[in-house]
C-alpha cells in the first residue's frame, strides 16, 4: 500500500497439515518413468494446486493466503525416485467459510495427485485457529487516530497471528501495523523507515489516548 501506518482488522484463521505421499523407491536408471510411485511427483503435482487455490481465493477484499513450507524426501539419493514425501501444507484466511473452502479443494487436489501418481496419501494436523476479527468500537478509534496523523487508515487484516489472536477470546484487542520496506516481514531483511515508524508510534499514543478519554467517560 505504500502507508505509514494501517489499522488491524484481526487475525487470519489456519489449517496447517502435513501430508504424506507413500509411493515405492525405486532406481532412477532402471526404473522406466511409466512404471514409477513417485511420492515426490505426487507432492509437486499438489504443490502447484495449492498455488491455484490461492491464486483462485485472492480476490480483492478476500485476503487469503496458501503455502506449502516443508517438503521431505525419502531415500534422499540423487539415484533414486522417492519412495516417500512429506509436504506441508498452511492455508489462512480471514473468513471462515473461504478457509473451509480452501481446505477442501486441497483435499480433493491431494487424492487426485496421489491417485494420478499411484501413491497413498495420510493427513496429519498440525495446528488450526478460527478467524480472529478485532473488538469494532477499538477499531474505530484507530482508525481516527491513524487518519488524525498521517491523513489515511487503510485497513489490513495480520496473517500472522501474534499474541493477540489468542487475547481476542478474553478482551477487547486492536492492532496497528508499521509499514515494512518492500513488503518484506519476519525476515532478516524487514525494516521500517523512520519517518513510518515515528507516524505509526505517534498513531499508537493518541489511539491510548482515546481509548482511556472513552473509558473515562464510562
Amino acid at each position: 500500500m505504500n502507508k505509514p501506518t494501517g489499522v488491524v482488522l484481526g487475525t487470519f484463521g489456519v489449517e496447517r497439515h502435513m501430508l504424506k505421499f507413500t509411493g515405492q523407491a525405486a532406481h532412477s536408471g532402471s526404473t522406466p518413468i511409466p512404471m514409477r510411485r513417485d511420492a515426490f511427483l505426487a507432492a509437486a503435482q499438489f504443490a502447484l494446486e495449492v498455488r491455484k487455490i490461492g491464486l483462485k481465493y485472492s480476490k480483492p477484499g478476500a485476503n487469503v493466503v496458501c503455502t506449502c513450507g516443508i517438503v521431505k524426501v525419502e531415500p534422499c539419493i540423487v539415484t533414486a525416485c522417492p519412495g516417500v514425501c512429506e509436504i506441508s501444507i498452511d492455508q489462512r484466511a480471514l473468513d471462515a467459510d473461504i478457509l473451509a473452502k480452501m481446505n477442501k479443494e486441497a483435499r480433493e487436489a491431494a487424492a487426485q495427485a496421489a491417485k494420478d501418481n499411484n501413491v497413498e496419501l495420510e493427513w496429519h494436523k498440525i495446528w488450526t485457529i478460527e478467524p480472529r476479527p478485532f473488538d469494532p468500537e477499538l477499531m474505530a478509534l484507530a482508525e481516527e487516530s491513524v487518519r488524525e496523523i498521517t491523513g489515511d487508515a487503510p485497513k489490513l487484516p495480520s496473517g500472522p497471528l501474534h499474541d493477540s489472536a489468542e487475547m481476542v477470546p478474553h478482551m477487547p484487542v486492536i492492532m496497528i501495523f508499521a509499514y515494512s520496506a518492500r513488503g518484506l516481514s519476519h525476515c532478516k531483511e524487514e525494516d521500517t523507515p523512520i519517518e513510518y515508524l515515528d507516524k505509526t508510534i505517534q498513531a499508537t499514543l493518541l489511539l491510548v489516548d482515546k481509548v482511556i478519554a472513552k473509558t473515562a467517560a464510562g
